[in-house]
């Protein structure tokens, strides 16, 4: 704790730095290292007093302002201590931020996470995050040594931890693109996600990595402004689709025709229709080098995850609804298939040396795990493997069958047959059983939760219990002294072929009444974009709806559409009414 003391006062009472003087520079340097390890390695941290940590902070948001004002110039050993600096005051703020900003544990005061947030942090991250942007220009100005990649991630890893408002309200240069006109986001909001947009595609996969996880951070703060505006009477379904930010869209359009050279469908049949008994065997990719061609896909695939996490951000049906319209009305979930699935190699499954685990698929423990079970981790600091490009490729297919299966399998189906082969073959055999793992666990909670078990007046209630071995999902619905049992049985390749279903006892119904039933629950697994326990829950609303006398449509048979309005489209010879979204085809009502 001595230490504390000359630290702070050689970057308080001195506003310039030597550069020149390596003395001065490893005494920096040791502190900081000093310093991290104690916050990696130790609980020490956890007993410091609050004037231990004002010492600290102010010491690291001094050296901060000192190095990015510094004028490297020319000299290179000016270059080689600025850059060593950067990296060991990068780890610790790291460290620093993941504590104050991640932890959410009682270890650490609010008064201290309160002060990092709205003064510390603030007066780090309003210089760093420039800095930051500005990366893939002044790299030049750096060392071409390995020290210099090593100073990149570190600088990456510490933008990772940045507290959300810092990110929306910071100092960097205003940009804006033309398209973004009617979105009605903040200046500072638009600015800062135009400019991390800009990383996703340099050469630099860290500086990828973390523009990436900061731009996932915006997502639930932009996500509103897509949205379309309060609908009016006049308005058919085509008019409120969701939106995208310029940025985009303009990347999306600059490297349509430059990813459909890269890939076809002969990648695809080639890649996955082997033999069926051919023998499991790792997956010989050979090292890619960053080339253009790599950082082009990556960004591409960095930008499919982001669209498919938009979905998340949206917390209701309708919502949901409006965004994953949008997907399919400008061709995406097509774009995204077609090309994820011509990434994913034939055995797509990778060696972590440091890890023993059982497979979902094989049962059996190893240290071979398939890039489906285990989401590639988007780290900056990671090093760069021969299968990343694969693997991400994998997350964004598993991601696509978890979210929107109703467009997959409507994309699926669209397909020649020898495409429907090769993606049956891999979605069977790698991803299935982990999906219906999921939907199988999905189920089981929210057996529970008060919205399926409640029952009162004219509302029932459904018990709902799994069966491992042969996946089935048996659902009771109960209302008074009448019931209705189904069971719900997924496919060997679910999602891509819908679950089937059977009614296999009911009573106090007719038999009119739980046929209907069995169309809406049918209906809403197939065109539904969720978890099979979504599907339920809305199947019971629906009934209740029915129970409580509100007219169904009279084209899906539906009360609740799968964008959870009621009908209200009011025909003026037969008086029924309709959803307007089944009234609507190809933007053009019936």
């Amino acid at each position: 704790l001595d230490l504390l003391d000359i630290m702070y006062s050689s970057t308080k009472t001195s506003n310039k730095l030597d550069l020149s003087s390596w003395n001065e520079t490893i005494f920096c340097i040791e502190v900081l290292k000093y310093w991290n390890n104690l916050f990696e390695h130790g609980t020490f941290v956890y007993s410091l007093k609050q004037q231990h940590w004002d010492k600290i902070l102010c010491y690291l948001t001094n050296l901060y302002q000192l190095l990015i004002n510094m004028n490297v110039e020319n000299n290179p050993d000016n270059t080689i201590a600025t850059e060593l600096l950067l990296y060991h005051s990068s780890k610790l703020l790291y460290s620093i931020g993941e504590l104050l900003t991640i932890d959410t544990s009682d270890s650490i005061s609010k008064q201290l996470k309160e002060e990092w947030e709205k003064l510390y942090s603030k007066e780090i991250y309003q210089q760093l995050l420039p800095l930051y942007v500005a990366l893939p220009s002044v790299l030049n100005e750096f060392s071409n040594y390995y020290l210099c990649h090593e100073m990149v991630k570190s600088l990456c890893c510490s933008l990772c931890v940045i507290p959300d408002d810092h990110l929306i309200s910071n100092t960097l240069k205003p940009l804006f693109h033309p398209d973004d006109i009617n979105l009605t986001w903040s200046d500072s909001l638009q600015s800062s996600f135009n400019h991390l947009y800009r990383l996703l595609s340099t050469s630099n996969r860290s500086i990828q990595y973390s523009s990436y996880t900061l731009l996932n951070k915006l997502l639930p703060h932009i996500a509103e402004y897509l949205l379309p505006r309060n609908k009016t009477e006049d308005e058919n379904e085509s008019e409120l689709l969701c939106t995208l930010p310029g940025s985009i869209l303009e990347s999306l359009k600059r490297t349509e025709e430059i990813i459909g050279q890269l890939l076809n469908e002969n990648d695809l049949v080639e890649e996955h229709n082997l033999n069926s008994d051919e023998e499991a065997f790792l997956s010989t990719i050979k090292p890619t080098s960053f080339k253009d061609k790599d950082n082009i896909l990556v960004s591409e695939l960095l930008t499919y995850k982001l669209l498919l996490n938009l979905i998340k951000c949206y917390s209701t049906v309708e919502t949901r609804y409006r965004y994953t319209l949008m997907l399919q009305e400008k061709k995406l979930v097509d774009r995204i298939l077609s090309i994820v699935l011509c990434l994913i190699p034939a055995n797509p499954q990778f060696i972590d040396p440091y890890s023993m685990s059982i497979s979902n698929i094989t049962k059996r423990l190893t240290n071979t795990k398939s890039m489906f079970e285990y989401d590639i981790q988007l780290d900056p600091k990671s090093e760069h493997n021969s299968y990343a490009i694969s693997h991400l490729a994998c997350s964004i297919y598993i991601q696509c069958l978890s979210l929107i299966p109703a467009l997959v399998r409507e994309w699926y189906h669209k397909q020649t047959k020898r495409v429907r082969d090769a993606v049956d073959k891999v979605t069977q055999k790698y991803v299935s059983p982990t999906l219906i793992q999921r939907e199988l666990e999905t189920v089981t909670l929210s057996s529970t939760s008060s919205s399926m078990t409640t029952s009162s007046g004219e509302s029932g209630s459904v018990t709902i219990k799994k069966h491992s071995q042969t996946r089935e999902i048996t659902a009771i619905y109960a209302i008074e002294t009448s019931r209705v049992e189904i069971v719900i049985k997924l496919p060997i390749n679910f999602p891509l072929v819908v679950a089937n279903i059977e009614c296999t006892h009911h009573v106090g119904f007719s038999k009119e009444q739980w046929n209907k039933w069995m169309l809406q629950l049918k209906t809403n697994l197939v065109q539904h974009n969720g978890t099979i326990a979504d599907g339920l829950l809305h199947w019971k609303r629906n009934i209740d709806k029915m129970m409580q006398g509100i007219e169904e449509c009279s084209i899906c048979f539906c009360i609740l559409h799968t964008n959870n309005q009621l009908p209200q489209r009011t025909c003026r010879v037969c008086k029924k009414k309709f959803h307007d979204a089944c009234l609507v085809s190809d933007g053009q009502y019936f």
